[in-house]
């Protein structure tokens, strides 16, 4: 009876704590991750940059990523403010101050699912299955991929033209190609020569910001890029779903599969594995709006068993 007594005890201490959260995140994938948790009445704002969910784009909003006014998130008194990468990291001793301040500056595909465990438990959040979902739909798809000989040059930013690193590396590594720069480099300004002589057989584009609103005659013009654009096939994706990450690296993973595996009689050998896994197991659509809310117990799919996802060789 005791130790029921005590259960209740902290199970009600935390739901109190929780309720009483007045957090700012300071990133657009902060607050993908926060509002993925379930802490959308926690949130009491956001940066203009924060445009997903939608239910972000309501919140009162506090400077455009990656800059900040100090001063007026301290008059806010948030119990928790969430930054992000190294242009953020100028802002954690004086956030510190006077704010519970959480750092996330992830570098490998390893060091997201760490972070994103370390965000929940952060704010008290001790039972998410967020990670462990992520990591389920990527490991399912990727043990089943055939081997391939591929390579793929991502874009982040064009003016220079900049190459994607970090996790990006990780995901494109997960689809059995070879990656422009590998898992925890970091993204690094390219030349001609260096995308000659690597001899992408992909072009991926993902500009900062831009979503997917980037047109292919913006690559194809390039002066000089004519043999590198000859040997390899050139696509557009949102650039939040490589850039950002959080949940929704998953979507872009799902979609480089889609564009790496296509082979060109028409079959895709891509969407076959995914139909084939997702009619098992139906997935969490991070492309549409969250509508999970972690804090409390998933509630089981009817007929989906529940599994430890099997581990990939990050090697």
């Amino acid at each position: 009876m005791l130790t029921y007594w005590i259960f209740l005890d902290n199970f009600l201490n935390k739901l109190v704590s929780i309720s009483l959260m007045k957090i700012i995140s300071l990133s657009p994938v902060t607050t993908e991750i926060l509002f993925a948790l379930g802490l959308d009445e926690e949130i009491i704002g956001v940066t203009r940059h924060c445009d997903f969910p939608n239910k972000a784009r309501s919140k009162p909003k506090f400077g455009m990523y990656p800059e900040i006014d100090i001063d007026d998130i301290k008059k806010q008194m948030p119990s928790h403010v969430f930054v992000f990468g190294h242009e953020q990291e100028k802002y954690v001793e004086k956030l510190s101050k006077f704010t519970k301040t959480y750092h996330y500056n992830p570098t490998t595909l390893e060091e997201v699912y760490d972070g994103m465990n370390e965000i929940a438990e952060f704010v008290g959040i001790d039972n998410s299955d967020l990670v462990a979902r992520m990591q389920e739909d990527i490991a399912a798809i990727a043990l089943k991929l055939p081997k391939i000989k591929l390579t793929v040059y991502v874009e982040e930013w064009h003016k220079p033209p900049t190459a994607a690193g970090l996790w990006v590396g990780d995901i494109i590594s997960f689809t059995g190609a070879t990656p422009f720069i590998e898992s925890g480099k970091k993204s690094k300004k390219t030349t001609l020569k260096q995308i000659e002589t690597f001899s992408p057989n992909h072009i991926i584009i993902a500009w900062h910001f831009l979503g997917s609103n980037v047109t292919l005659s913006e690559i194809q013009d390039r002066e000089d890029w004519e043999k590198i654009l000859g040997g390899a096939k050139v696509d557009v994706i949102d650039d939040a779903f490589l850039n950002r990450p959080g949940p929704r690296l998953v979507e872009g993973f799902k979609e480089l599969v889609r564009i790496i595996h296509k082979k060109k009689d028409g079959f895709d050998t891509a969407m076959g594995i995914l139909d084939e896994y997702y009619n098992d197991t139906p997935p969490i659509d991070m492309t549409k709006e969250f509508i999970c809310d972690c804090v409390g117990d998933q509630p089981e799919t009817k007929g989906v068993k529940k599994w430890n996802p099997p581990k990939i060789n990050m090697k």
